[in-house]
């Protein structure tokens, strides 16, 4: 890494870091319906990417995921700035629309961008298991319902049958973000 990259990257880690703590913040102002419906956006951004995945213009968002639950350990996803990038990019386009599909997207995927982040910079593990924590802490009969109104915004789209995809309808929460409950800084792996 060159001179100017280092300061390029520093920089960008530093941005990083800040919008975490300012996310996280975001997370736990949230009321018990807030949550749930994060947690349902969160899913509907999951079942996007996914989907996304199967097209011509496959960002590696599926590799990314498999090393979050720990299932690959032959080292990180390659191009996580560029994967990064595209995530910001879904979101502010699905925010320009006015469909509320969209919106449903958009407002899933701060919880992706952090999770990216969290693989890209080991300071950021700690904010996305924290915003883990709040979407996991949900009342389940108040998710279902939010779950199952977003899951008939897409009605006959590939993306209602992602969301009918149990695993992503529990939205389990990926192992490189499980803390440790003695040491709340030390990630499971």
């Amino acid at each position: 890494m060159g001179f100017f990259e280092g300061i390029r990257y520093r920089m960008f880690r530093k941005k990083a870091i800040e919008e975490a703590q300012q996310t996280v913040n975001e997370y736990f102002r949230l009321g018990p319906l807030e949550r749930s419906a994060a947690k349902a956006w969160s899913a509907a951004a999951l079942a996007f990417l996914l989907e996304n995945e199967e097209t011509p213009n496959a960002i590696g968002f599926t590799r990314a995921l498999t090393y979050m639950h720990g299932e690959i350990d032959n080292g990180e996803p390659d191009n996580l700035k560029k994967i990064h990038d595209q995530l910001i990019s879904f979101q502010r386009q699905a925010n320009a629309s006015y469909s509320t599909a969209n919106k449903c997207i958009a407002n899933g995927m701060p919880l992706w961008i952090l999770s990216i982040r969290g693989i890209m910079y080991p300071e950021i593990i700690v904010f996305a298991a924290l915003a883990w924590d709040v979407i996991d802490n949900v009342d389940e009969d108040e998710y279902a319902n939010i779950y199952e109104q977003i899951h008939g915004i897409f009605a006959g789209t590939d993306i209602q049958k992602k969301l009918s995809l149990h695993s992503i309808q529990h939205l389990e929460r990926p192992r490189l973000f499980r803390m440790r409950r003695q040491n709340n800084l030390a990630p499971q792996r």
